[in-house]
């Protein structure tokens, strides 16, 4: 398309000359271009792909499904003959189902293992902090222990006539 537009573009700019020699250019640079990109061969994956560039690709050939896997998680199955996707930045090309089930499974155990080494530094943190308050506990009842402190509680006294005669004030 870019090409057609210089060749227009120039045949427009020169109506003399019919924008010859300029028109010529930019057929050949086209050209050139047009090779460049028929030359590119489209990669194959059938051994699979750890990550990469945003491109154009044939997954499925050697008669086998393969599992493109996105940098978010989710993945899809192609189909068992070859099969041209575009592979974002970062797409894994498991080489077969078996392949992406090991492969996950290898992550989410690696992720367990963080997460338990996690999960145990806390508790050991926290174990730290419940001995530490038992120690103030056991202190401050050794401290009143020794102290032979006595205890005394308040009640107010109950003036039982005085309540009954509050009710029945009431109407009850």
């Amino acid at each position: 398309m870019i090409t057609a537009q210089a060749i227009m573009g120039s045949m427009a700019s020169y109506l003399l000359t019919g924008g010859m020699p300029f028109t010529l250019l930019a057929a050949i640079a086209g050209a050139l271009q047009t090779a460049a990109v028929l030359a590119t061969p489209i990669p194959k994956y059938k051994t699979g792909r750890k990550g990469g560039k945003e491109e154009f690709a044939i997954v499925g050939d050697g008669g086998v499904s393969e599992v493109v896997e996105h940098k978010d998680g989710s993945a899809y199955l192609t189909p068992r003959t070859d099969t041209l996707v575009k592979l974002l930045q970062g797409d894994t090309v498991h080489k077969s189902v078996e392949d992406y089930r090991r492969d996950r499974s290898r992550r989410l155990s690696a992720n367990l293992q963080k997460e338990m080494i996690k999960s145990e530094l806390y508790l050991n943190s926290k174990d730290i902090e419940t001995k530490r308050l038992e120690f103030e506990i056991s202190s401050m009842h050794k401290t009143l222990k020794d102290k032979k402190m006595q205890t005394v509680v308040n009640v107010p006294k109950l003036d039982i006539n005085s309540r009954f005669w509050k009710f029945g004030q009431r109407g009850w």
